[in-house]
Formats: C-alpha cells, structure tokens, sequence
C-alpha cells in the first residue's frame, strides 16, 4: 500500500470526521457521526485513489478519462457513504457528507490530471 495514500486517508478522517461531529451537534450522536464518517472517509479514499486509477486506464482520450474518472467513483463513494450513515442512524446526512462528497470531485480532477503518463 502507498504511504502517500495512507497520508491522505488519515487526514480526510481527521477532516471529515471532525466536520460530521460538528454537523451533528447537539443531537446526541455526534460522537458516532465522528467516528462513522472518520473510518468512512479512511476507507473510502484508499478505495477511491484505487477506483479513479482503474477507471481512468480503462478509458480512451484525456476527456473521456477524465469525466468517468470523476464520475464513477464519485458516484459509487456517495452512495456508500450515504446508505452507511443511513444506517449508523446520522440524523444530518447530507449535511454530514456533503464537504466530503465536494472535495471528493474537486480532488479526483486533480488526481486524474496530475496522472500524466498514465492517460493519454
């Protein structure tokens, strides 16, 4: 496993799983939301990183690449995110995984540029 996507998982559950405390203030469960979104966030971007690179050499030209690289994988983390708060019970979903859900698309174009070589 690459340690630089090891860096990154660990700062989005930092990130994320500090913003899904602060979204679910004061309804009791904002401790859960924080360690839900925290592993979440770990997790998926490990598989993310994975999943963009994937789709990415599966597709021809820089725009094709480009556009299923970001929405395939994005696509994919929204729902898992969203159907695992759903049943963790996280009372502000959307609020919950939106920062996420937007530097997810925001950081999967820069990734996918930054490949280079690995797209044509």
């Amino acid at each position: 496993m690459n340690r630089k996507n090891i860096v990154y998982s660990l700062i989005a559950a930092t990130g994320y799983g500090s913003w899904a405390f602060y979204a679910n203030q004061g309804t009791g469960q904002s401790l859960q939301a924080f360690i839900t979104q925290g592993a979440l966030s770990f997790i998926s971007t490990l598989f993310f990183l994975s999943l963009i690179l994937w789709v990415v050499t599966q597709r021809n030209g820089k725009k094709h690449q480009l556009l299923t690289g970001m929405a395939i994988p994005n696509g994919i983390v929204v729902v898992i995110l969203y159907a695992t708060h759903f049943v963790a019970g996280t009372p502000n979903i959307v609020a919950t995984i939106l920062p996420s859900c937007i530097m997810g698309m925001v950081g999967s174009f820069f990734y996918i540029r930054g490949l280079g070589g690995t797209v044509d």
